[in-house]
């Protein structure tokens, strides 16, 4: 079994080393990225509920791949979204973008799931996830590890920041589960429902 330790930070060599020891018997993949099938959060096992590929435009582009870890497997996201202690959403981006571009794609996703509003603490929130941003090359990873009460946010496996607030942490996860995700086949991935 492929395991990944996260002690507050993913603190095991980088994924990329994990992923030199072979392919173990349960692992999965989507879009040309393996993920391990479980990880550790402070204590906490957690396992690969689903992987989804984010595409862009009619031409079908990949801009990134991302995997789900959550206390217990489910298909259903108001399921995941209530489950308590940590949950674990990995990107690892198939495509060079810019500040600018992946900004976007965050400010969409937020627009969209602040309907009729957002409170002022998922607009703080979300204006520190912002600052984070930084420009990704193929094979950079982002990593946000949610917590009852903030969401670390990890480039490359290092953490640059905590967020604070139960409620952008959960606003944030529900942009990807809910019913206005990126893409329904990125949000079906991840549920472990839908072909990605």
């Amino acid at each position: 079994m492929r395991e990944l330790s996260v002690l507050g930070v993913l603190s095991v060599a980088g994924l990329g080393g994990l992923l030199a020891g072979g392919t173990p018997a349960r692992a999965m993949s989507a879009g040309g990225i393996t993920m391990p099938d479980s990880m550790e959060v402070q204590g906490q096992h957690l396992q690969l509920n689903g992987m989804g590929v984010r595409l862009f435009t009619f031409l079908h582009i990949r801009g990134y791949v991302a995997g789900l870890y959550v206390p217990a497997q489910s298909h259903d996201p108001a399921v995941l979204l209530a489950q308590a202690g940590a949950k674990v959403l990995r990107i690892e981006f198939v495509r060079t973008a810019g500040v600018g571009r992946v900004q976007d794609e965050y400010r969409r996703g937020h627009v969209l799931n602040c309907v009729p509003g957002c409170s002022k603490t998922e607009e703080t929130g979300f204006g520190q996830l912002l600052d984070t941003v930084k420009p990704v090359q193929q094979g950079d990873t982002t990593t946000f590890i949610f917590l009852p009460d903030q969401v670390d946010v990890l480039f490359d496996d290092r953490k640059i920041a905590a967020i604070a607030g139960a409620e952008f942490s959960h606003h944030l996860l529900a942009s990807f589960l809910g019913h206005q995700p990126p893409t329904t086949a990125l949000r079906d991935g991840l549920l472990g429902s839908g072909a990605s």
